[in-house]
């Protein structure tokens, strides 16, 4: 199922990898504070860093024809 993550799902990810979300953004180049407030609903990520780090965890397309997967971003015509 391709799909954009939710906030929920996302910090599901990390519980289930073990992955340290301040580690995942410092690795990403994110400040850990702005992953967090994405996690947390605290912002939506509209621009700049939070809207890069929205991407980054698959809350947010980078634009209509693009699809999410855990792993990476493909476009949707690749699909097919």
């Amino acid at each position: 199922d391709l799909r954009v993550r939710t906030p929920e799902e996302a910090q599901a990810w990390f519980r289930q990898t073990g992955i340290p979300v301040a580690a995942w953004a410092k690795a990403h180049g994110f400040d850990p504070s702005v992953v967090y407030a994405l996690l947390n609903r605290r912002t939506r990520g509209h621009r700049g860093k939070a809207h890069q780090a929205a991407i980054a965890l698959g809350l947010k397309l980078t634009r209509p024809a693009d699809v999410v997967t855990p792993a990476l971003l493909i476009r949707r015509e690749e699909l097919t």
